[in-house]
């Protein structure tokens, strides 16, 4: 596996959490609460995976040219 495949599949986990997230209404379940606080922090998380990965793919590409 390589650094683009990496990217490509945060890319694809961080859509799936987006539209788990979006399709949750926060409301006086608590359930409900926790969850939609739990996938609103691992997005940050993988968000910030994402922009080191793609920093990587960046300089790799700068290393080669």
């Amino acid at each position: 596996m390589n650094l683009i495949k990496v990217r490509d599949n945060l890319k694809q986990t961080i859509k799936g959490k987006e539209l788990l997230l979006n399709s949750l209404k926060p409301s006086a379940q608590t359930g409900y609460e926790i969850l939609h606080h739990m996938i609103t922090m691992n997005l940050e998380e993988l968000n910030k995976i994402l922009a080191d990965v793609e920093l990587c793919i960046e300089a790799e590409h700068e290393n080669r040219s």
